[in-house]
């Protein structure tokens, strides 16, 4: 139900991209058949309306690079410093397939609750992590639980990258039924 509405509104310059796979999965296992159709409607959308794709790390697994890649899709893969510690194969693979990484802070917490001292220290301990491995400085950044304040976004700016941010929060991840969730974007979209 929702495609039409976001066509609509992607067509209208409404919609700037489309967020996060919403699919909990990992790395060492693949995706059952139903995440997987949805996965492919999802990047066929993106590719249809020309939108792009952001990949939390939770979503990023073996099925994930073949499909986007079979489907020549291009994505940005948000990685927490855990998860690289865990999966650093993983993040080479991303890399080399071509797809953009970003930080999503080290251990994943509300950055506006930290300390300077800490926040930078999650900027900074994830870029080093993906530097090692990559060989590629870190461009864009996405905030845990999209929380974020001026002082996130300086730290954030100050080191080196881009702040990457949803303008309407859907909400999905609370429960909520495909009507209050298409009524919640269709409130509170504005032009980009």
């Amino acid at each position: 139900e929702l495609v039409p509405l976001i066509k609509e509104l992607a067509k209208n310059s409404k919609i700037v991209g489309i967020g996060e796979i919403g699919l909990d999965y990992y790395w060492d296992k693949s995706f059952n058949e139903l995440q997987k159709e949805i996965f492919i409607k999802q990047i066929q959308l993106a590719n249809e309306l020309n939108l792009p794709i952001s990949i939390h790390d939770r979503e990023a697994h073996k099925d994930t690079i073949d499909i986007l890649k079979e489907y020549n899709c291009t994505a940005t893969f948000f990685l927490v410093g855990f998860w690289i510690d865990k999966y650093p194969e993983m993040v080479k693979a991303i890399d080399e397939t071509g797809f953009e990484i970003g930080n999503h802070s080290n251990t994943h917490p509300d950055l506006t609750t930290v300390s300077t001292q800490k926040l930078n220290e999650e900027l900074s301990e994830t870029n080093k992590r993906l530097t090692s491995i990559t060989g590629k400085e870190v461009k864009v950044f996405r905030c845990p639980y999209g929380a974020y304040d001026n002082n996130v976004i300086n730290a954030v700016q100050s080191n080196g990258m881009v702040p990457v941010q949803w303008s309407v929060d859907s909400l999905d991840w609370q429960g909520l039924s495909a009507d209050n969730i298409t009524t919640r974007i269709v409130n509170n979209v504005k032009n980009g």
